[in-house]
């Protein structure tokens, strides 16, 4: 039987109640802001729903930012943003961009500016980034974790998560995964943390239904 990884919840954007959780048993993600970009400009919407999590549970903080395509704000205009995230009590940054192939060039410049701020960043890649060579090579040397995500993915699914179990992952996508708990994987990913998602308000129940997959 493998090594059990170490699990995260993605705490999003709702009510959480997670004091189920014991130390040791799993992490959190939590969703803290997100960013909407327009013609140059940033909206921003900072958490207002409770998220609970007990003394001795780690807490990751996630930045999820949103584009709609139009002309991106020069990476370094949003600097003083990121302040909020610099000093706060968890475990380091989470950002969950999915990025467009003509966003990519901007992404690594952002993150270049984001780790000055938080050196301890991870982000969130589309599945298919990981399929080798650039994108991912590109902003890898940026972030301590890439977290490819393996839910969510279309019609091609089934394609590329054969494409991964017979392949595997590159080396900069090998550490994390990211899954859901709707969308169950035939296999058990060889990562050593992996991220889950899950549609509705976290339970133990839901929870201890998770823990059943490594047994």
């Amino acid at each position: 039987m493998p090594e059990r990884p170490t699990l995260v919840l993605w705490a999003w954007d709702r009510s959480e109640d997670l004091r189920f959780l014991k130390p040791g048993e799993a992490e959190v993600a939590g969703l803290m802001e997100t960013w909407r970009l327009r013609n140059g400009e940033v909206e921003v919407w900072s958490r207002k729903l409770p998220l609970r999590v007990p003394a001795g549970v780690p807490l990751k903080a996630v930045l999820r930012i949103e584009s709609d395509g139009s002309p991106l704000p020069d990476p370094e205009s949003l600097d003083d943003r990121l302040w909020r995230f610099e000093n706060r009590p968890a475990n380091g940054l989470q950002i969950d961009f999915d990025a467009r192939q003509s966003q990519l060039g901007w992404y690594a410049r952002f993150l270049v500016m984001a780790r000055r701020r938080v050196p301890d960043l991870s982000i969130t890649a589309i599945g298919s980034w990981c399929a080798g060579g650039e994108p991912v090579s590109g902003i890898a040397r940026e972030v301590r974790e890439i977290v490819p995500m393996l839910f969510r993915m279309g019609p091609a699914r089934e394609a590329w998560l054969d494409r991964f179990h017979r392949r595997g992952m590159p080396a900069e996508c090998s550490g994390a995964v990211g899954i859901s708990t709707d969308e169950p994987l035939p296999w058990i990913p060889p990562a050593k943390r992996i991220y889950v998602f899950h549609p509705k308000r976290w339970t133990e129940e839901a929870f201890r239904k998770l823990c059943e997959w490594w047994r």
